[in-house]
């Protein structure tokens, strides 16, 4: 059965045509994209292993139960929420969490993620048809 999009293969899956530049499933170019998908994400997790094994330990004990920095006091926020009102104050606590990610062991689960979307991207890109010089 062959609707012009999508064929019906013998064993009742469904399975898209791709009859323009010859990338059938299967094919070499397909199976070269694959491969370098599933190398970036071994290399990508490999690589996030390591920093979380070789990452010190995150102390949360910085400076007592007294501690504070200019960014968490309370006058700080009061002040930012009148300037810039809740939006700055949202921004601003985005911006902390964010630097957060690049640090410690944190970095080693966003080189994880983004090993992840990258695979994902890669697998998606070779199921497209190559670009024709």
């Amino acid at each position: 059965m062959d609707n012009g999009l999508y064929r019906c293969a013998g064993n009742g899956t469904i399975e898209p045509m791709h009859e323009t530049n010859g990338n059938r499933p299967g094919s070499r170019y397909e199976r070269t994209m694959k491969a370098l998908a599933t190398l970036m994400l071994v290399t990508g997790l490999g690589v996030a292993a390591a920093i979380f094994v070789l990452a010190p330990a995150e102390s949360t004990d910085v400076g007592g139960p007294y501690a504070t920095t200019a960014d968490n006091s309370k006058k700080y926020q009061l002040e930012l929420r009148r300037i810039g009102g809740t939006a700055a104050v949202a921004a601003a606590e985005f911006n902390e969490w964010f630097d957060t990610l690049w640090h410690g062991r944190r970095l080693a689960g966003t080189v994880a993620v983004l090993s992840i979307a990258l695979w994902l991207l890669a697998r998606l890109a070779a199921r497209l048809p190559p670009l024709d010089d």
